[in-house]
Parts: C-alpha cells; sequence; structure tokens
C-alpha cells in the first residue's frame, strides 16, 4: 500500500508539471544570440559564420593592444597564441593575452565603444584559447587543467572545475552544458550553472582539437592525435570512431618539422553542416604539399572532377575530409588540395578551416581556399590557390555536386600564404600573413571558371604600411587609398591600417607563442573585429543603411502528447506547434524528433498543416518556411510498447537556420497508477 501511494503521489506530480511545462518559461537555446560571436568560431557548430549584413559602409572605431596616436607599436603590448579569437557578449570585447616579462595570463574585457579595458583578470595559468559567454559569465580554459568561471561584468572567478590534464582548446556551450577536452584525452560535460560534472568520455588518446557540437543528431564531435575523429552523444556513449587518413601521427609543435606520411588534427576543429548531415575535419600536412599537384610545378588540374580523382587516387595528399554525421562514413570527396601558411620557408602550419553559410533557402555552402590551375596557369604549385564556395549536396546548384567548389573573386592567395577563414552576411574574410583581405558576395552568379568568379573583391585591413607610398598617417581613419606593406612593399589597393611604417610585433619577439599567423575577423552586433597577425585588436563598425526588421521569434513554441498517461498498446498524438512571434522567417526551419524507446510509430500518421512531415529512421522530420505564418502545426501518433510504468520524454529539435536552435520536450508516464482525488470547493 505504501509504495502505491508513493508511485500515485509521483505520478499526479508529474502530471501536474507536464500539464504546466509547454512552454517552458525559459528554453534552452543552443545559440542565444546570433548576432554575437560568444565562443570560438561563433556558434556551438563552430561554423564561422555571422547572418549580420555588413554591407554598409565601414569606418575605423578603435583599436587595442596595437598602435600609438603615431601609428608605432605600443611598448605594453601582450601576444595572443593561436587559438584565441576575440569574443563578445554582455556589451563587451574578450580576449586572453600574455606570456612577457613572467607576468600572468589575463582575460582583458574592452569596451566596445572605445575599446578601453574596462577589467583584467588572471585567473590562473595559461590561457591558450578562446573563452565562452554565456549569460552574463566568461568560461576560460586554463592549461593548470581548470575550467574557470569568470563573472562577465567583473571579472571575478565565481566557480571551476579540475580536470585530469591541461585544457589548451576552447570549451563548447551548448545550452546549459559545457563540453571542454583536456590533454589526456578526455572530453567533459559539466553543468555550466553548478561546474559540476555530468559525464567523461575517454578518447584512448591525447585530444588534438576542441569539440563541435552537432544539433541535428545532438552529438559533439572531437579529433585525437592518433589522427581518429570521435562522435559522442549526449549521455557521453560513443556514436561513432574513425580515422579518415592513411597518415601516421604527427606529434611535434604548430610549426614542428612534419615527414611526406605525417599528420596533425592540432589547431584545427571539427565544423559541422547541421543541414546537409556532414562534419569537416582538415589535418596539417608536410611542407611537399605545396608541389604534390600533377600539373607543371606541382600545380593542380582544372576541374572539380580532375582534382577530387587525383585526391582519392592519392588519399596521403587529401586534407579535408567531409564525414556524414551518422556515421562517420566520407560523404564525399572535397575537391580541396592543401594549403597553408608557411613557417621558416621548410614547414606548413595547419590550413584554413571551412566556414559553413546557411543560404536563405536552407541549403549550407562551405568557404575554403582552394588549389585550381585555372589560377595560374603553367605555374608552379605555389600559385594555384584561390577562394571557392563548395556546395554541400547534388542539388544546391545546377550542375554541380557535393564537394565541388566554385571560383570566389578574391585577392591573390599563395598556396603557401593561405590564412584563416571567417564569414558574416555576404562576406567572406581570409587571413594572409601581411593582410586580411574579403571578398563580396552579394551576387552569387557565375563561379564556373576563375574568370567568371562569384562576388567582388571588399574592402579589407592591413597591418603594416610602408611610408612614402602615395598616402600619410591619419589618427582618424586609418585609411588609405593605396596601401603598400612595409618590408616587401606589396600594394593592396585601398584599406585600412594598424601599423604605420612599423613593423608588426612578432617579428621582434623571442617568445614562441607570438605565433604570426592566427589573424582573424569576427563580426559581432555591429562591429568588424580583427584579431592580427601580431595580436592586435583592430574594430571597424558598419552602417546598412536599412531599416531593422525584427528577428524571428519562435520561443513560444510548444510539444504537447494530448494522452499524459496511456497504457501498453494504448495510442498517443503529439503536437508540435512551431509559433512565430517576430519579423518574417525566410530561412528553411526544421524539426527533429526522435521517437524514444517504448514508443512506436504509428505508420502513415504524421501530418502537417505546412512544409514536408515524414518518418525516417525513428525519427520525425520536418521541413518548411514558415515566412509570414505564424503557426505550424506538426502532428503524428505513436502506439506505447512499454509493458511497466515507465516516464517516457521525447524531445523535438527546432532549427530556424541562423535564428538559433531550440528544444521542446513533452513527459507521458506509460502504464501508471489512475487515482481519482476529491475536489473540495470553498465558498465565501
Amino acid at each position: 500500500m505504501g509504495k502505491m501511494l508513493l508511485r500515485l503521489i509521483a505520478f499526479v506530480t508529474l502530471l501536474v508539471s507536464c500539464l504546466a511545462s509547454s512552454p517552458p518559461a525559459h528554453p534552452t537555446a543552443v545559440q542565444a544570440d546570433a548576432n554575437e560571436w560568444t565562443q570560438h568560431a561563433h556558434d556551438p557548430q563552430r561554423t564561422s559564420y555571422s547572418p549580420e549584413d555588413i554591407s554598409g559602409p565601414w569606418r575605423y572605431k578603435w583599436q587595442w593592444n596595437g598602435a600609438d596616436e603615431n601609428g608605432h607599436g605600443i611598448s605594453d603590448w601582450v601576444p595572443m597564441r593561436a587559438l584565441v579569437q576575440p569574443i563578445t557578449g554582455g556589451g563587451r570585447v574578450y580576449v586572453v593575452a600574455g606570456w612577457v616579462g613572467g607576468a600572468p595570463d589575463k582575460v582583458y574585457a574592452l569596451a566596445k565603444s572605445d575599446g578601453h579595458v574596462i577589467w583584467s583578470a588572471a585567473p590562473g595559468g595559461e590561457l591558450s584559447a578562446t573563452p565562452a559567454y554565456s549569460d552574463g559569465y566568461l568560461f576560460v580554459a586554463s592549461g593548470n587543467g581548470t575550467l574557470y568561471k569568470l563573472n562577465a561584468n567583473s571579472g571575478q572567478t565565481v566557480g571551476n572545475f579540475s580536470a585530469d590534464s591541461s585544457l589548451e582548446t576552447p570549451p563548447l556551450v551548448v545550452g546549459d552544458r559545457i563540453y571542454f577536452t583536456s590533454r589526456n584525452g578526455t572530453l567533459y560535460a559539466i553543468n555550466k550553472d553548478t561546474m559540476s560534472k555530468i559525464w567523461t568520455y575517454s578518447a584512448g588518446a591525447q585530444a588534438a582539437t576542441m569539440p563541435a557540437y552537432s544539433a541535428s543528431r545532438n552529438i559533439i564531435i572531437f579529433c585525437d592525435r592518433e589522427l581518429y575523429v570521435h562522435a559522442v552523444d549526449a549521455d557521453g556513449k560513443r556514436v561513432w570512431r574513425v580515422k579518415p587518413t592513411n597518415r601516421a601521427p604527427f606529434y611535434g609543435d604548430i610549426a614542428g618539422n612534419m615527414t611526406a606520411n605525417q599528420a596533425s588534427f592540432d589547431y584545427g576543429w571539427p565544423v559541422v553542416a547541421d543541414n546537409q548531415g556532414v562534419v569537416f575535419v582538415r589535418l596539417r600536412l608536410d611542407w611537399n604539399t605545396t608541389w604534390s599537384g600533377p600539373g607543371y610545378g606541382g600545380s593542380y588540374p582544372t576541374t572539380n572532377a580532375a582534382i577530387r580523382q587525383f585526391l582519392e587516387n592519392n588519399p596521403g595528399q587529401q586534407c579535408l575530409f567531409a564525414l556524414d554525421l551518422d556515421d562517420g562514413s566520407r560523404a564525399f570527396t572535397p575537391a580541396v588540395g592543401n594549403s597553408a601558411l608557411e613557417e621558416n620557408s621548410s614547414q606548413l602550419i595547419m590550413g584554413p578551416q571551412p566556414a559553413v553559410r546557411r543560404l536563405s533557402n536552407g541549403k549550407e555552402v562551405a568557404y575554403i581556399i582552394w588549389r585550381n590551375g585555372q589560377v595560374s596557369p603553367g605555374s608552379d604549385g605555389r600559385w594555384d590557390s584561390t577562394m571557392g564556395e563548395m556546395v554541400l549536396d547534388n542539388s544546391t546548384v545546377a550542375g554541380y555536386q557535393a564537394g565541388d567548389l566554385r571560383f570566389v573573386r578574391t585577392q591573390f592567395i599563395p598556396t603557401d600564404e593561405s590564412g584563416p577563414v571567417t564569414a558574416a552576411g555576404n562576406f567572406v574574410f581570409h587571413g594572409h600573413w601581411l593582410v586580411m583581405c574579403s571578398s563580396d558576395l552579394g551576387n552569387r552568379t557565375g563561379g564556373d571558371s576563375y574568370s567568371n568568379a562569384i562576388g567582388q573583391i571588399g574592402p579589407y585591413v592591413i597591418w603594416a604600411q610602408a611610408a612614402g607610398h602615395e598616402c600619410s598617417f591619419n589618427a582618424n581613419t586609418r585609411w588609405c587609398s593605396s596601401l603598400y606593406t612595409k618590408n616587401d612593399t606589396r600594394n593592396f589597393g585601398a584599406g585600412f591600417y594598424v601599423l604605420y611604417n612599423d613593423d608588426e610585433r612578432y617579428r621582434t619577439s623571442s617568445d614562441p607563442y607570438a605565433f604570426s599567423y592566427t589573424s582573424y575577423v569576427v563580426v559581432s552586433d555591429g562591429m568588424i573585429i580583427v584579431k592580427s597577425i601580431d595580436g592586435a585588436i583592430f574594430v571597424l563598425e558598419y552602417e546598412s543603411g536599412q531599416e531593422p526588421e525584427d528577428d524571428p521569434d519562435l520561443s513560444l513554441s510548444s510539444k504537447r502528447a494530448r494522452t499524459v498517461a496511456p497504457h501498453q498498446g494504448e495510442a498517443v498524438t503529439y503536437d508540435i506547434i512551431l509559433r512565430n512571434s517576430g519579423g518574417p522567417l525566410t530561412a528553411t526551419t526544421t524539426v527533429t524528433d526522435i521517437i524514444p524507446s517504448g514508443l512506436n510509430y504509428v505508420s502513415g500518421s504524421v501530418t502537417a498543416t505546412m512544409g514536408t512531415p515524414y518518418y525516417v529512421s525513428g525519427a520525425i522530420r520536418w521541413s518548411g518556411v514558415l515566412s509570414t505564418t505564424p503557426v505550424m502545426t506538426l502532428t503524428y501518433r505513436v502506439s506505447v510498447t512499454a509493458a511497466t510504468p515507465t516516464l517516457i520524454q521525447n524531445t523535438a529539435v527546432i532549427d530556424s537556420g541562423p535564428f538559433g536552435i531550440l528544444t521542446r520536450s513533452s513527459a507521458i508516464v506509460a502504464n501508471g497508477y489512475t487515482a481519482y482525488l476529491p475536489v473540495i470547493l470553498r465558498s465565501y
């Protein structure tokens, strides 16, 4: 009798909770604000893409850790390491820097208005990776094996978590969890509020990369130093593990001596294209791949088909892999030969990671530097590279298959001078050891040849400028109509500069971590924020000239079960209701609802008031463009197969493209005990 009473109390409590919780007051969103760059590579998928429209005029705003009022390098400069990007949140820009004169490594909070230091803090240890911002807190990985939680308003340490070894790569924020890898190869999942462990997963080898997240599969992906790629589910269980290359592991440093049969994932990261079901991983390869192509001087073929065939015939030359998110198998072969930045004319460092952009129709494309013999016919492999737009399926662009690239108009990119790639709105940025260039893809027609490339060359920023070349120093604009680099007097046209007639500080630093080839552009909340090759933070602002439109808002969306206490054999109907209370949603929205154990889908029962619903591989899936439609209802039925009292909860993942991902859950109690409770009405 006592057990039955306890079950009755538990059931009534659960029933009241379920009836009162749709929609939840505080939905768990994977990406809180698409217009903030809150963690490394922008978002949990590590796409390096911001949806902000930056097509208006750009102007100089401020800089920090760069030049003084005369354009010369500041005396109290501090370098930044390779895996440090600036991030934003709560009205500030955050970076980590240090390693000079024995001073402790620090986190800096800079004002968005003018770049002044609001606070700096040294939580402890070597800080070599981008922090992550979420809900007013910063999460900072340290070489002493501690993940620190800092109050973003003050820099005060308010929590920490101790791992089994050093933390050298950026943490990942997904909803209420923080994921990160330790050097020993442990993937941690911790609660970001309590900083307590949820689970751990061991790779069985040292970790090489930070983790990335697939919302559509609810898995975390990272790479180890034995060249395996791991996919782990939300409970810490391995989903798949693959080694995509036939090369041997390399354990040296970022620019160490690598032989022709070795490779490394270090200083890269997985990049997830969720809509296309693909994760990209990139290897660092050896110096000789600069001349590895079959053409004159080692240059690459002139067509996608020929490039792909060359890479498949020579798998040791493949640097970029597209893996299926479901099982880790090869989804397709990207037609991308190896390119990177040279170090001391004897080694290549890690090449650029792809930047994944979701188009307005829901399709995804990836921007990456690729090699094609059309760029410089009859030359050698150091001159065959350019920017490309990769399609990820066989239908995005007519006549192209998954892994094919189209030419993007850009500044000349030598194969051994290919730096990081990021993107925002219609713009793609790529780093060079001298400059940061951009391409404007407002017009995406063409692209079938180097002479008929997509878009046009856009504005760019440059780090050093030679004096006496057509313009004088201007502290207010930092702009020149004809820029020349100081040391080898290359001309890149008009643009902005940090230093005037002065060397970048990496040239004069003896610190091996003042590494030169780690420039980035991040676009966040009205700013173009550049980390220069020597760690200066250089900020431009832009004016779109368009009236802002309210963002779409799906926060009122809900999921419900029409029956909350079914028995074995009974049917349960679920309703998933998408409610858009904001502006038009022109991107394709998707819903994924995996049916849990204890329930079976009733064949043919899924319907929707618009869009395309279907059942496949144990999941309900829907896709459509809501546009101005305020409400869409997706309905399906399941039968109860559980034979004992069972709490069954399943969750729908709603992906609204650049406007974020949220989840809605509903719980039922199968085969629960039923009771009738008296209702007493009191009159007054």
